[in-house]
């Protein structure tokens, strides 16, 4: 009788649970399981028992498992799983003679997506059963793919099934759990076996039902049926258990027939621990097939018989009889192709009891072999992080030769091998320098500033080549930028002992870190003439890097100077001088960010829009902290131009991302409070907004806080009937000369400001607000700024005329967001100068607008003003979106049920609407909720009923 069928007892009802889930995978609905419980507790085996009901011919069952001591390099679990092939996902542009490739972030969010698509690809096919065994050991990179799936369950046909023990879990694991709760999933936590359930099993292994001495022994075992099976086993093997009239008992000790000579003995050492147990197993091992077996350890999880007999140059046929030696015994069991651990507990203790002498010689060995076997780079460096002391040095030439392939595909573990490297690699070392270099990249690259500042200060202190001091001033200089020491940053890149010893690209370089480091502190008349000396220099030389930098700075200064022409015109030349130099692609996604923030700043969404797309590709290619600037920027052009299903899309994909920056948060809450609070969504607002509680910047940077923080503050306030708060929300900003006063952002709220002081009867604080907008309007001289200038004054001086020129020119700029509040502030003018009938035309208008946004805060608050003008609507003079049904979806949202019920995947539809997948996942989950189906197959039926 097999494991799975001896060992499922007393599950009935959480067998039943995954019976009905695998049934609606079949009908076409998925969800998300998560089965959880201690080692041995029964998760495999309730799933195994489950798998087995499923028909495969209906269905694609992927099964797979994660490993504690295995699987360092992300994803790669995941992708064997799925059987698609992990590859660097930066750019590889060609780079200019004598360039050193160098990791520019973190290529894990594109694999994450070629992950998810390829799983939207085979779900489009058939369903699709994916589970995975011991989550706990997964890969934060792995987690956030099944998070993404999980959320994508309610959506396709795809049954997830994750197992994972209690503990450890780490914040990826938690997180999951959390979500499962909200998202619908199903949380299965299996607890010990009752005492009718451990004498159920007992009587299954043992032949009989347990007697008072055996029952005793067990006890050890605390209900648990891997411990239990694993006892009695070891109780059968010395010949300890008797059955009579079916009841299993131990022998006597004087009757008994064991390799110890006493029974008693031998049955309190097998029940003393679970390690003992299997230690026990494998003691009736040939000595042969034991050394095997600790080989095989070292091996992963899963692994070949060809891997197997390289690592002990041996041929496989001489390894025939200990593989079948060791699957009879239970230990191994064929997994397709390759062989596996019947449990991670046998491997685990096969790990445990080998020397760690011996073990460390044992992977030395086994990654010899791999390296002169042309192995793939990610398994060598699996095998040696799994046992670092393996790498003494003869590991180093290997290191130096695949470093690319190593930080192109895994940045963190081309870090730790390259730590650990250094630690035993002399200073005299040919490969020390470059070691360290790489090193200090590697840990910039990851936010690991720290380890940054301890190899580039040691760098900087030992008379290094003037390149190696050049390129450790760089990255230092940088890092203090990012962890808000300017000051510091500035001394490095002037004092004349290190510059001095710099050639021109280097000192070029050093200019444009300068000039970036007093933009950044506010010095921006002192860093514009430093950065056009580090252009000239950088041109004459011919450093791109350089000169692409000072580019950057430039557009910043002139941002600042307001000159918007000029500075998106520094952005486009930066840009073009980046090109596709991987070096260089942190600051493209910054250029191109910069260039969507000021492009719709000048209302030119076209061009912001083409930037968006570009920057989306290359920052998924470039890595998560730069997607997480991506999305920030795309959705704060998606919500000025009235798509808030998107923004939100996008904003809550940022918290998925790693080492997102304070002001990165401060800006994804602050928006979403803001289309909360202006849809009537209190609570919710109230939730995003204490996340921002005390946030400040680090540092000597200046402090900042976006424009949409105190606006939603603002906002909640007035909701909520604290008009005074409101408005003490807003005037905080109205005298600050910060630079967020520069910026088309910043004018958005001036005649909200305006009207709250109206309502408030503070006349002369409204007319101090038109007056200031005036004088920046002035300065800035954009054509949003003009409109919304005629906005304050129209509103001040109650003249329909200038309020209709700025309604016109938000409605024909495409500013959605304020279209509907402009003109809300049109319909008061018309009612307090007479003109009720246009009053009404206009709310009327208004309402429409706040309808297709959802904003129904607004509405409610533009009918309540005119109420009090005597203006009121007939209710079929308001036009009301439906909450269900089919006349209940956006526009947008109708194009994407066409396209579903065109078979078309998300991954389809993002391409072709040219949107990110998680914005088309959010918008089928809505279209799901309002046509009140569970199925991509019911979407189809609706859109065509509709037709």
């Amino acid at each position: 009788m097999d494991a799975t069928s001896t060992t499922l007892v007393a599950r009935a009802s959480e067998l039943a649970l995954l019976e009905s889930a695998t049934a609606e995978l079949l009908a076409g609905r998925g969800r998300s399981v998560l089965i959880e419980g201690e080692p041995g507790i029964g998760k495999s085996a309730l799933l195994a028992r489950a798998l087995d009901g499923v028909d495969p011919g209906r269905c694609e069952i992927l099964r797979g498992a994660c490993d504690d001591l295995w699987g360092r390099f992300p994803l790669a679990i995941m992708a064997r799983i799925l059987g698609v092939e992990l590859g660097p996902a930066l750019a590889s542009a060609p780079l200019a003679e004598g360039a050193r490739t160098v990791p520019t972030a973190d290529p894990l969010f594109a694999e994450v997506e070629r992950l998810l698509a390829a799983v939207d690809a085979k779900t489009a096919e058939r369903p699709v059963l994916l589970a995975v065994d011991d989550l706990q050991w997964a890969d934060e990179a792995s987690l956030l793919l099944w998070r993404r799936l999980s959320r994508a369950t309610s959506q396709v046909p795809l049954l997830l099934v994750g197992t994972c023990r209690p503990f450890p879990r780490g914040d990826g694991l938690s997180m999951l759990r959390r979500e499962l709760r909200g998202d619908g999933g199903l949380l299965l936590p299996l607890e010990s076996l009752p005492e009718d359930g451990v004498s159920a099993l007992v009587e299954q292994l043992a032949g009989g039902r347990p007697g008072r001495r055996l029952a005793t022994r067990l006890e050890a075992a605390r209900g648990n049926p891997l411990y239990l099976r694993e006892l009695i086993d070891a109780l059968g093997r010395v010949d300890a258990i008797r059955v009579a009239d079916g009841v299993a008992d131990l022998k006597p000790a004087n009757t008994a027939a064991t390799r110890v000579g006493d029974v008693g003995t031998v049955a309190d050492a097998a029940v003393l621990s679970l390690a003992g147990a299997i230690a026990d197993r494998l003691d009736f091992l040939t000595r042969d097939t034991r050394s095997v077996l600790r080989a095989a350890a070292l091996l992963g999880p899963e692994f070949t018989v060809t891997d197997l007999a390289g690592v002990l140059d041996r041929r496989p046929t001489e390894l025939i009889a200990q593989i079948d030696e060791a699957t009879e015994s239970g230990v191994l069991e064929p997994a397709g192709p390759r062989m596996r651990f019947r449990h991670g507990l046998i491997r685990q203790s096969l790990h445990e009891a080998t020397p760690a002498a011996l073990r460390s010689a044992l992977v030395r060995q086994a990654a010899q072999a791999m390296v002169k076997a042309e192995a793939p780079t990610e398994r060598v460096a699996e095998l040696i992080l799994a046992e670092p002391e393996a790498a003494d040095g003869w590991e180093l030439d290997w290191l130096v030769a695949n470093l690319d392939a190593l930080c192109g595909r895994a940045p963190a573990v081309a870090a730790d091998l390259l730590a650990h490297s250094l630690r035993h690699t002399p200073a005299d070392h040919p490969h020390r320098g470059v070691l360290e270099d790489e090193y200090a990249e590697a840990a910039f690259v990851l936010d690991r500033n720290e380890e940054v500042e301890r190899i580039t200060t040691g760098v900087l202190g030992h008379g290094a080549t003037p390149e190696r001091i050049g390129s450790a001033s760089w990255v230092l200089a940088r890092t203090y930028i990012r962890t808000g020491r300017c000051a510091r940053a500035i001394e490095l890149v002037t004092d004349p002992a290190t510059v001095g010893q710099l050639d021109e690209a280097w000192q070029a370089r050093m200019h444009a870190l300068h000039a970036l480091a007093l933009v950044v502190v506010g010095r921006e008349a002192e860093a514009e003439p430093i950065a056009e000396q580090g252009l000239a220099l950088a041109q004459r030389v011919g450093d791109r890097v350089a000169a692409a930098f000072s580019l950057h700075v430039l557009a910043l200064t002139a941002n600042v100077l307001r000159d918007a022409a000029s500075m998106v015109d520094r952005i486009e030349q930066g840009l073009t001088v980046a090109g596709d130099d991987p070096r260089l692609s942190d600051l493209r996604v910054t250029l191109l960010c910069n260039k969507v923030s000021h492009t719709a700043g000048l209302d030119r969404f076209e061009d912001a829009e083409a930037a968006i797309r570009e920057v989306r590709a290359l920052a998924e290619r470039s890595g998560l902290p730069r997607m997480g600037m991506a999305l920030s920027v795309a959705a704060a052009v998606e919500y000025s131009t009235g798509r808030w299903v998107e923004a939100q899309a996008d904003l809550e994909a940022i918290s998925e991302l790693a080492d997102v920056n304070h002001f990165m948060t401060m800006i994804q809450h602050s928006i979403l409070a803001l289309i909360a609070v202006r849809r009537g969504e209190r609570r919710l607002a109230t939730r995003y907004l204490a996340v921002l509680s005390g946030r400040t910047e680090i540092g000597d940077r200046r402090a900042r806080r976006p424009t949409w923080l105190p606006l939603a503050e603002a906002e909640l306030a007035e909701q909520e009937g604290r008009p005074q708060q409101a408005i003490e929300a807003l005037t905080s900003m109205l005298r600050d000369e910060s630079e967020a006063k520069e910026s088309g952002s910043f004018l958005i709220w001036l005649p909200i400001l305006v009207r709250m002081a109206l309502d408030a009867d503070q006349p002369e604080l409204a007319r101090e607000t038109s007056e200031i907008t005036a004088q920046i309007v002035e300065r800035y001289r954009t054509p949003s700024g003009l409109a919304v200038a005629q906005w304050c004054a129209g509103q001040i001086e109650d003249d329909p005329v200038l309020l209709r020129a700025a309604v016109d020119y938000h409605r024909s700029s495409g500013r959605r967001s304020e279209e509907g509040q402009a003109l809300e502030a049109l319909a008061v003018s018309l009612a307090r100068t007479g003109q009720p009938d246009a009053a009404r035309e206009a709310l009327i208008e208004s309402l429409a607008v706040a309808a297709d946004l959802g904003a129904d805060w607004d509405a409610r608050r533009a009918a309540a003003r005119l109420r009090r003008h005597g203006v009121q609507l007939a209710p079929r003079s308001v036009r009301r979106r439906e909450r269900t049904g089919w006349k209940a979806l956006t526009d947008t949202e109708v194009r994407v049920a066409r396209l579903v019920a065109e078979g078309r995947t998300n991954t389809e539809i993002a391409a072709g609407m040219v949107l990110s997948r998680r914005t088309v996942e959010t918008h089928v989950s809505h279209i799901l909720a309002k046509l009140q189906v569970g199925s991509r197959r019911e979407v189809g039926e609706v859109v065509r009923a509709a037709v």
